[in-house]
């Protein structure tokens, strides 16, 4: 079964609770409460913001209702660890290839909104 890195499971954690928070202050019904129904108890959802869980399909299901997937496929994480670097050097050292960098910037906030 493919798994999360238990090393990222915090920041994939602390990921779901910021974008939680940023739809709530856009829509008051996104309480957590409503957010977690079904997935897991609020306990559960605490934890997963200090310690990695077990099972990655609690952070699977969060990710799911803000509409993000992880990308467990290594060359997905790969493509998107590239495009990172590109966007990097495009915006920091204002690379040539600034333009070729931001065509990709779509894609890599679908994957991580929260950075890497």
């Amino acid at each position: 079964m493919i798994d999360i890195p238990k090393d990222e499971k915090v920041q994939v954690g602390k990921a779901i609770d910021f974008l939680r928070k940023k739809e709530f202050k856009k829509n008051p019904s996104f309480k957590i409460e409503c957010f977690i129904e079904t997935i897991c108890s609020k306990a559960t959802y605490v934890k997963l913001r200090k310690i990695p869980l077990k099972e990655s399909e609690i952070y699977d299901s969060l990710l799911a209702k803000l509409n993000l997937i992880y990308p467990y496929d290594p060359r997905e994480q790969t493509k998107l660890f590239h495009t990172e670097k590109l966007m990097e050097d495009a915006f920091i050292h204002r690379d040539p290839d600034e333009k070729k960098a931001s065509r990709f910037i779509d894609q890599l906030l679908f994957y991580f909104p929260f950075g890497l």
